[in-house]
């Protein structure tokens, strides 16, 4: 009997059924799995049946079929030899499953024979009540990058009917036996799954656990306030900004360009521009990934005891902008990101879309479990002279031991980077 955290996987109740996880308690699950597979790299497979909801609400016997549906499905799909481990959690139209140490390939047999098992039971009015409410099903596996990105699956039921004509002693055809067959149609949900993978529930569901109410509403209201006061404070230093960065250079004031944030939502994110206008990424879109590769020999612009991980000299950068990245002062447009919601003053550097790419799994939960943030425990801490995953290990921490307080630390630590970096 394999236990994960505090849950025993098969663990059943006194009526030999499995145990419905609450959705928090699946969540903490799924959480748990995902870090472990993070560590050891084993693959597991997550499910998602779908069901119509309004359906299910508007027919009394539909959602009795549902519930019957679900003790079959899950009895089959378990086993009767008990020896497979699933944990579950049922919503009002979503049943969702972890499936551990399950490659994607594995778990859409065994889902296969569990559901057409399971549809077997059933009469031929039973039948087209149960093509009424399902909806499809997911299965995704994770690490992404441990499996073949189309070993993950997506599929919706089909009935098909299956003619089969009796012979007699003469070889003529008699009568006819017309039954109704379920047929799984498959496809790949999306074939850059890579890319969108941070849209999926594996990285949502695994997140709640982050988001405790303090979070939620204690951090942004904080951000909210906050933020309004630097604006406040600061309209004079941004109109002056403004006015030296326009007559100094061609092109717009701010620079606004695209960066993910919390559970991969992409926003527009603002600075003063620093740059030619128009001036080519493709530089530093080079160097961004040789970082996140680790091949750190190439990139490396310090010596091997002070590394320095930072593009220096960049053609691009105006001699205003010089001034304006080395005191920090072209962040300030962020804290209107901050007051949209989009970003929160403290939290991990918002990527943008091509770095997400070079991601590696555990890399995501940087950019899943929390918002972005104009300063972070990387910047006061480590900042230029950090690997990749040395950054990603100090966002992690930060994800991992959140607290208001640890916030506004960070933040009297950035004031005084800042002025320690100016002085220099």
């Amino acid at each position: 009997m394999q236990r994960h955290g505090s849950f025993d996987l098969s663990s059943r109740d006194l009526n030999g059924r499995l145990e419905q996880f609450s959705e928090r308690e699946f969540s903490v699950l799924l959480r748990n799995e995902k870090l472990r597979s993070e560590r050891s790299g084993v693959v597991f497979a997550y499910l998602k049946i779908f069901v119509s909801q309004r359906t299910l609400s508007l027919d009394k016997q539909l959602h009795r079929l549902y519930r019957e549906f679900t003790d079959r499905f899950l009895h089959f799909l378990h086993g009767e030899d008990e020896k497979q481990d699933i944990a579950y959690f049922l919503g009002e139209n979503k049943l969702g499953l972890l499936l551990p140490n399950t490659h994607p390939q594995a778990a859409k047999t065994r889902v296969e024979a569990a559901l057409n098992r399971c549809y077997e039971k059933f009469d031929s009015e039973e039948g087209a009540l149960f093509a009424r409410w399902f909806r499809g099903l997911d299965i995704t596996a994770y690490p992404i990058s441990k499996v073949s990105e189309s070993s993950c699956f997506s599929a919706k039921p089909v009935l098909i009917r299956d003619v089969r004509w009796k012979v007699n002693e003469g070889s003529e055809l008699s009568s006819a036996v017309d039954t109704v067959k379920l047929v799984l149609d498959w496809n790949l949900p999306n074939p850059e799954l890579k890319k969108t993978i941070l849209d999926n529930d594996i990285i949502k569901d695994s997140s709640l656990t982050v988001h405790q109410w303090q979070y939620k509403y204690v951090k942004r209201a904080f951000d909210f306030v906050a933020s309004s006061l630097f604006i406040l404070s600061l309209s004079l230093p941004m109109l002056i900004i403004a006015s030296i960065v326009k007559l100094t250079s061609k092109g717009p004031v701010l620079f606004k360009q695209e960066r993910i944030g919390q559970f991969g939502k992409r926003f527009q994110f603002y600075k003063f521009r620093s740059m030619r206008a128009n001036a080519d990424t493709k530089s530093h879109e080079e160097y961004v990934k040789k970082l996140i590769r680790g091949e750190l020999d190439e990139i490396n612009n310090g010596t091997d005891e002070a590394p320095m991980y930072k593009m220096v000299d960049d053609p691009r950068i105006t001699s205003v902008g010089k001034i304006l990245r080395r005191t920090s002062l072209d962040e300030i447009p962020q804290f209107f990101n901050v007051l949209k919601g989009d970003m929160s003053l403290v939290g991990p550097r918002p990527p943008i879309p091509y770095e997400v790419e070079e991601y590696e799994d555990w890399h995501l939960r940087r950019v899943s479990d929390v918002k972005p943030g104009i300063t972070g425990l990387w910047q006061v801490l480590g900042r230029n002279s950090t690997t990749f995953d040395e950054m990603v290990r100090f966002d992690i921490d930060y994800v991992d031991h959140w607290t208001l307080m640890r916030d506004i630390k960070i933040l009297i630590l950035t004031v005084q980077t800042v002025l320690n970096r100016t002085g220099n």
